[in-house]
């Protein structure tokens, strides 16, 4: 099950008991969820590096692709969890690494030091997903 704010992701359900449930917030550095660009598309993996709890890490997007401060970043449709284009941020920086991939820096939609009250999604289709998926890798 899916954590969200009033303002977009804010973590995964991890354990539940009659009446209570635990949370794994998206400023866990073992939280990744599948983010993409909306203006283009483009998809990869949104990680929090542990420095400030403001800003995310979205990563595997190419340097040929056109990526602008400002670009909203969104769920993509690759989770179980999430349904698409639930919001996660937008883009503050875009440097250039090493390597074939920039380094995205997303502002989280979700202010993590005001939040009080979240809201849990379930996505009732997930295990049919989840078999759908496991049977055509």
């Amino acid at each position: 099950m899916g954590v969200i704010s009033s303002d977009g992701v804010a973590g995964i359900i991890v354990a539940c008991s009659e009446n209570y449930s635990l949370a794994m917030s998206l400023l866990n550095i073992d939280f990744r969820l599948s983010s993409r660009i909306r203006s283009n598309g483009y998809f990869g993996s949104l990680t929090w590096d542990g420095r400030d709890y403001r800003y995310a890490i979205l990563n595997d997007i190419p340097q040929h692709v056109n990526v602008q401060e400002g670009d909203t970043i969104e769920t993509t449709s690759y989770s179980a969890i999430f349904p698409e284009g639930m919001p996660v941020g937008q883009v503050s920086d875009i440097s250039r690494t090493g390597s074939d991939f920039y380094r995205i820096t997303v502002r989280l939609s979700t202010d993590f030091r005001r939040l009080t009250y979240v809201n849990i999604i379930n996505n009732n289709s997930r295990e049919e997903q989840l078999i759908l998926e496991g049977e055509n890798q």
